[in-house]
């Protein structure tokens, strides 16, 4: 079942809920490609609530790795990465499976594939902040894919995510790419330049309605444009903004907490120059008079381009009561000023 979800791409997050409840105090009936197989739905359900992935954590971590092959291993890898759940002694136990480490770059088994590879990358990515390490590491898998792979046979998804992670290193750490030797980047970027994504996806409904507003307000905008293997919503001619409409798809099931992969995106977005904009669709659809949702574009735009201070980004959202036009001098009043106030 887990693969028919997962082959046809549905998210149901009460039928893994309900999994979840019956079998995470049962893992040992599992073998580890059927607990692969489990996490790897999970991350693609975008569902990292659930009790059954703190019990594969605890169960990678708890249990000997003698039986775990390559493959299970890198899966596993990238799924608690993609969920936030690598946790630093996960992380290393893991890596024992399909890699050693050596003077300067680490070495990976030669039945790892490149696409498993190109995986363990992006995985590092994912985390909060990576440690030199890490990156070390994401290096590594750059250097085992230019000179081990042919440029003929790559598919899009996998030059798109390749040149996510050399737009990572190249922005972010350019010291440590330079340190790679000259045949090396070379061949990086003659994969780089098969990559020429030029197709423009379909846009949705949510993006296109901000940019009808945007253009109500004589800005000039162009929807959906991939830059470096990104995707940017909507970028603004005249300014240096990028607006993340940010649908159900970027947020965990059954939250609204971003998750990795969307946190890693506004982080390489602001990393090529540009201010974001963030535009979360449970905002948006609050707001139901159309001048609310210009008072609200124009707010969120003076922020993101003249305000200079610094903030939690998890109060990003700017909270809707501030540009409601019903609020009135009695609703800032304390609780405490009105009668039998019993604190």
């Amino acid at each position: 079942m887990c693969r028919i979800y997962n082959e046809l791409k549905l998210l149901y997050d009460p039928l893994f809920l309900v999994i979840s409840n019956r079998f995470s105090n049962q893992l040992e009936k599992f073998d580890w490609e059927e607990l692969s197989l489990l996490l790897r739905t999970y991350s693609y359900q975008r569902y990292n609530e659930p009790e059954i992935v703190k019990s594969i954590h605890d169960h990678i971590e708890n249990k000997s790795l003698d039986k775990l092959d390559v493959n299970s291993a890198v899966s596993m890898y990238s799924s608690l990465s993609y969920l936030e759940y690598l946790s630093p002694s996960v992380k290393r136990k893991l890596e024992t499976v399909f890699m050693k480490s050596s003077d300067k770059l680490y070495i990976f088994d030669e039945c790892v594939k490149l696409e498993s590879v190109l995986d363990v990358a992006y995985s590092n990515l994912l985390i909060d902040a990576p440690s030199i390490n890490d990156i070390e590491i994401v290096l590594s898998c750059v250097h085992r894919i230019a000179n081990g792979c042919k440029s003929e046979e790559l598919g899009i998804n996998f030059l798109r995510k390749f040149t996510v992670v050399v737009s990572y290193i190249k922005c972010l750490h350019m010291e440590l790419y330079n340190k790679l030797d000259d045949g090396t980047r070379e061949r990086i970027m003659d994969i780089l330049m098969k990559y020429n994504e030029h197709k423009r996806f379909e846009s949705t409904i949510f993006v296109e309605k901000v940019s009808e507003h945007l253009k109500r307000m004589r800005i000039g905008c162009d929807v959906n444009i991939y830059k470096n293997g990104v995707s940017l919503d909507i970028v603004e001619k005249d300014q240096n903004l990028v607006w993340l409409c940010n649908s159900y798809h970027r947020f965990y099931a059954t939250t609204f907490n971003m998750t990795a992969n969307s946190k890693l995106v506004t982080k390489l977005i602001r990393a090529f120059g540009y201010k974001v904009a963030v535009i979360n669709y449970y905002q948006w659809g609050r707001m139901k008079c159309k001048r609310t949702r210009f008072a609200f574009l124009r707010m969120a735009r003076y922020y993101a381009l003249k305000d200079k201070r610094e903030y939690d980004p998890k109060y990003s959202g700017w909270s809707l009561p501030y540009i409601w036009w019903n609020y009135t001098a009695r609703d800032r009043l304390h609780i405490s000023h009105y009668d039998h106030y019993n604190p």
